[in-house]
């Protein structure tokens, strides 16, 4: 009875937690309509996008980084064990 309680509650914190972060990214979209431009300095290459695009993609891109660094860590200090 125990572990079920402990479950339906990670469980209903979870569904929480990923509600208000739904609700935080639809809110950031729906402000976040204007458009950039990203020029790349050497280069005549410009690109424009909307602005929510760009940081969600950033954010993304930063979090995979994060990931497979951390993969790779785990990696080196299991075999050196």
């Amino acid at each position: 009875m125990k572990n079920f309680l402990l479950s339906l509650f990670s469980n209903t914190i979870g569904k929480i937690f990923y509600l208000i972060t739904a609700l935080f990214l639809i809110s950031f979209v729906i402000s976040n309509q204007k458009t950039v431009n990203i020029t790349l300095w050497p280069f005549s290459f410009n690109i424009e996008v909307l602005l929510f695009l760009l940081v969600l993609v950033v954010f993304l891109a930063g979090f995979i980084c994060g990931y497979i660094y951390k993969l790779l860590k785990n990696k080196v200090s299991n075999d050196k064990s």
